[in-house]
């Protein structure tokens, strides 16, 4: 599912930020 804490760069370029 879609975690916004565990964003992948499908969604954000910077996963981690």
């Amino acid at each position: 599912p879609d975690d916004p804490l565990k964003t992948t760069d499908q969604t954000r370029p910077l996963g981690l930020i």
